[in-house]
């Protein structure tokens, strides 16, 4: 475990110091550092999470455990991986930061560093040993970068708080209802084997696409749980896209779109995925696994997809 907590003060290392902890691979420990990643050496963050849990992407298990890293309030921006609009919060390794008293001078200033040579990160980033391209960023590298970490392991929580990631009043909230949640689920599981259930929603009718235009900046209004439902199929998805049970919380809020999506890397194959229909992000609505007993309170923080059927304009 990190001995970094969220709100500590750190500084990204010189270039040439965190090239020093990489393999052949560009990774420390299983986990690349990826050529995104060069423009915060020598800046100052504060920790955002521990990093000592996370969600497993491929869906093989629910939570991973991660030594020795942490969140900072840093997205990937996709520009070594062919665009990817995913912006995936980024893991820091405890190795390529060192803690500082505050937000002070930095010791290396925007600019002062030379230009480091990422060219192997770079190459590190795709591999096309099979004709097609397949990425590789941190995402992808999770599953080799973790081990397993149980659902019914008490030390996660209990280093949740320590590390500042939650309250105890948060817990304490959450993980009742989490335990409820999972007790209903289970019994409706068991109802579905004697008829009724998700399986006999009709599938309704296609929803259309981009019907809203929405653009960066615009004003929107998350429609109620039940006219979100309407518009899934027996699988709970719409058009292909999965709705997390999480993003029914946010029914009736007004948000503001952060952008639309076009393309992401696979996590689970590293292909590149272009996505054409409307797929759109809202201003800071993340996932915290709050809905899944199974990756409660899960730092990551990916943004959620929303389908411009879920949402209406507020003018």
């Amino acid at each position: 475990m990190s001995a970094l907590r969220a709100g500590d003060w750190v500084e990204v290392r010189p270039m040439a110091e965190v090239m020093a902890t990489l393999d052949g691979q560009g990774a420390l420990a299983g986990l690349p550092f990826m050529p995104e990643m060069a423009k915060y050496c020598g800046r100052r963050f504060q920790v955002f999470k521990s990093a000592h849990k996370t969600c497993d992407p491929t869906g093989l298990t629910n939570m991973r455990r991660m030594e020795d890293a942490v969140h900072l309030e840093t997205r990937c921006d996709g520009s070594a991986h062919d665009g990817c609009e995913a912006r995936c919060l980024l893991y820091w390794k405890t190795a390529w930061l060192k803690p500082v008293d505050g937000p002070g001078a930095a010791g290396i200033e925007d600019g002062d560093e030379p230009a480091p040579d990422i060219q192997a990160l770079a190459i590190a980033t795709r591999d096309a040993a099979d004709g097609e391209v397949r990425y590789r960023c941190q995402a992808t590298e999770i599953v080799r970068a973790t081990t397993i970490l149980s659902s019914k392991d008490p030390k996660q929580y209990a280093q949740d708080i320590a590390s500042k990631n939650i309250s105890i009043p948060h817990f304490a909230r959450h993980f009742g209802a989490a335990l409820a949640q999972s007790v209903t689920s289970r019994l409706g599981r068991l109802a579905s084997r004697f008829g009724g259930g998700a399986q006999d929603r009709p599938t309704p009718p296609r929803a259309p696409s981009a019907s809203l235009g929405l653009k960066p900046g615009d004003l929107v209004q998350i429609r109620s749980a039940k006219e979100i439902e309407a518009t899934l199929d027996k699988n709970g998805k719409n058009r292909g896209l999965a709705l997390e049970r999480e993003m029914l919380r946010y029914s009736g809020r007004i948000c503001r779109v952060a952008y639309r999506v076009g393309q992401i890397i696979d996590e689970t194959t590293g292909r590149k995925i272009k996505l054409e229909s409307d797929c759109i992000v809202l201003e800071g609505l993340t996932c915290a696994g709050l809905e899944n007993r199974g990756r409660l309170f899960c730092p990551r923080s990916s943004f959620f997809y929303w389908r411009e059927a879920w949402l209406k304009p507020v003018t």
